[in-house]
């Protein structure tokens, strides 16, 4: 299963206590399976970065934001996804087209 990395961007700022269950359970939230979930709060907005393992992109969004949201009671308003920080997916192979002949 690959691992991987993107932001949760929350519809809010998280208080010192929505923050205690990375306290009590640490950055997985108490399951491995929701890899590293690290807040980033005070500002007006939080952000959770994300190291999450899943069989799609899809399934480790899902899977980070019902973590967030039942530890906190936050929603995800966006999430940001860059392609060149995802951790351990296969190599790419460029093939380039070819040119069909008449």
């Amino acid at each position: 299963m690959r691992t991987w990395d993107f932001t949760l961007i929350l519809d809010r700022d998280l208080t010192d206590a929505e923050t205690e269950a990375w306290d009590e359970h640490g950055e997985d939230l108490g399951d491995e399976a929701n890899g590293s979930l690290t807040p980033e709060y005070g500002g007006g907005r939080a952000e959770v970065v994300c190291h999450t393992p899943g069989e799609s992109l899809i399934d480790a969004i899902m899977r980070a934001s019902y973590a967030v949201m039942d530890a906190t009671g936050a929603r995800v308003a966006k999430v940001v996804a860059d392609p060149r920080t995802w951790v351990s997916a296969p190599p790419q192979e460029v093939v380039p087209p070819t040119l069909l002949s008449a």
